[in-house]
């Protein structure tokens, strides 16, 4: 999986990390990710922001009968429901496209390109370091604000102590919001997905936001959030999925083809059976999502979960395995952008890029005067 960071050196989007007695860490990055991070992601699943309930926080019992594949799969597997076939994708409207792809100069690692379609093809009008994000009336790049907060200083408190002594140390968080290019005001869209102290018993605490893509005004991004609590025996995880409408500036749920619910998660049943699953539980919709293939074809993309003990839980944390599955049945609410023009499915062909977003035709000169817009 590719995973490259924007704005390690000239954004300022850099890791601070903080401890009591200059251990461990207090860190926040932001990345962007070709694929949605699953199995190398270490923290367990608790929400999905779109459409799942928290997993229990309990760990199941490892037993040598719960891993073995008799245990999951009965004799008789049920045949898997077959796909009805997707409806023709609607191709998506637009006098020009701002396109994300990958950049492997030292500084930074995403590239934004505006492109315009040029008789047969296309032309690249203008280029930029970095994300730009696409909303219905503005343009967006990623920015931060430092902010000073205060752990407990956990090394100098006796275990007894009810409440915690209240000793802290101060430490220094650079945290990212979306900055228009159009008005220059702030959108602090992960404000209420960040985590931070905990009140004076939190010895240490990371963010971690990975933007993952996103199709028309829909910004798609996984959110790891972890605590240390003072004395605590480990660290407390909190994983969830953010999808925010950069129109309405929103978090956003993306709604399933009822059509196809059910072969995906026989799918996803399928899959997990025989193997670190929970024998007694059924998969669960984690997230919805979607991405272009290079074609410019939108595919939904459904991630289902299912509890396992930590001792072999690959992801996205420690008490659960996933399932991904790719349809033609794309979430409802990106049915505008089911296929790319011919012309920008050229750009993702030569370049291998994997995202895209159109411009409006009345949008197009407004877009051209913001896009170099520091």
């Amino acid at each position: 999986m590719a995973r490259f960071m924007e704005g390690r050196l000239k954004d300022s989007i850099t890791a601070f990390r903080h401890r009591a007695a200059a251990l461990g860490s207090l860190g926040l990055v932001v990345a962007l990710s070709c694929n949605p991070p699953h199995a190398s992601q270490p923290a367990p699943p608790t929400s999905n922001a779109s459409v799942a309930p928290p997993l229990a926080s309990s760990s199941p019992v490892w037993t040598a009968a719960s891993a073995s594949p008799a245990a999951v799969v009965s004799a008789e597997t049920p045949p898997v429901p077959p796909i009805p076939p997707a409806p023709v994708p609607r191709e998506a409207d637009g006098a020009a496209a701002i396109i994300w792809q990958e950049d492997k100069s030292e500084e930074r690692n995403v590239t934004s390109t505006l492109i315009e379609p040029s008789g047969t093809g296309y032309v690249e009008v203008a280029t930029r370091k970095g994300h730009v994000f696409v909303g219905p009336d503005d343009l967006f790049v990623l920015d931060s604000r430092k902010e000073t907060v205060k752990f407990c200083d956990c090394m100098s408190c006796n275990m007894d102590d009810t409440p915690p002594c209240g000793r802290f140390t101060p430490a220094t968080l650079s945290r990212p919001f979306l900055r228009s290019l159009r008005t220059g005001r702030p959108f602090d869209l992960w404000k209420s997905h960040q985590g931070g102290p905990m009140g004076c018993d939190t010895e240490d605490s990371s963010t971690e936001i990975v933007i993952t893509g996103g199709v028309g005004p829909m910004l798609f991004s996984n959110i790891s959030v972890m605590h240390v609590f003072c004395h605590g025996a480990h660290p407390m995880f909190d994983d969830s999925v953010a999808i925010v409408d950069l129109g309405s500036r929103k978090d956003r749920e993306l709604t399933p083809p009822p059509e196809v619910m059910a072969p995906l998660l026989a799918r996803a049943k399928a899959d997990l059976a025989g193997g670190c699953a929970n024998a007694d539980e059924e998969p669960r919709l984690y997230s919805s999502s979607a991405r272009y293939d290079a074609q410019g074809v939108l595919h939904g993309v459904y991630d289902f979960i299912v509890g396992a003990p930590y001792v072999c839980g690959t992801g996205p944390g420690h008490y659960s395995v996933l399932s991904s599955q790719t349809s033609d049945w794309i979430p409802l609410e990106l049915l505008p952008w089911g296929k790319l023009p011919g012309w920008v499915a050229a750009h993702l062909k030569k370049t291998g890029a994997t995202q895209a977003f159109m411009i409006p035709a009345e949008r197009l000169k407004a877009v051209k005067a913001e896009f170099n817009k520091r």
